[in-house]
């Protein structure tokens, strides 16, 4: 409990580490390289603000190898009046990091359920999510909420 308290009020994020529904892919993804992603959407994909929506990650192992890696969630909000700072009334995100263990040519999803509170007046929400071994960067994805008002 305390660390999901510690979630929502430093990073606004809570983890659903268990099995959680597949992404459909923004398109047919090879199984190449090391690992790949093969979706990341945000559900729902727009909320108003006060509302929360999870983003899913899903990706592929395509080696014959167990990969145990990490995924770190970058999560900004953002507007085009603030510019590069961020918008009133919304927190900075701390990078969240979650362990991944592929079991060989296995498949797996996790989510993340971002909180966007009342007062925040950003229009959008940027996720980036990254899956690295330690020292390499094996794949990126990214994907956008929509905020309303």
């Amino acid at each position: 409990m305390r660390k999901l308290l510690l979630a929502l009020a430093v990073a606004a994020a809570a983890v659903t580490l268990g099995p959680t529904p597949p992404v459909a892919a923004a398109g047919p993804a090879a199984c190449t390289g090391t690992i790949v992603i093969t979706g990341l959407a945000f559900n729902p994909a727009s909320i108003a603000a006060g509302g929360t929506s999870t983003a899913t990650l899903a990706a592929a192992n395509c080696t014959s190898r167990r990969q145990q890696v990490t995924a770190t969630w970058v999560g900004r909000f953002a507007n085009a009046s603030s510019g590069p700072a961020i918008p009133q009334g919304c927190p900075a995100l701390d990078p969240l990091n979650t362990p991944l263990d592929f079991p060989p040519g296995g498949a797996l999803t996790r989510s993340v359920t971002y909180l966007v509170f009342k007062d925040c007046t950003a229009a959008v929400l940027h996720l980036t999510v990254t899956i690295a071994n330690g020292v390499q960067v094996l794949a990126t994805r990214s994907a956008d909420l929509q905020i309303t008002h």
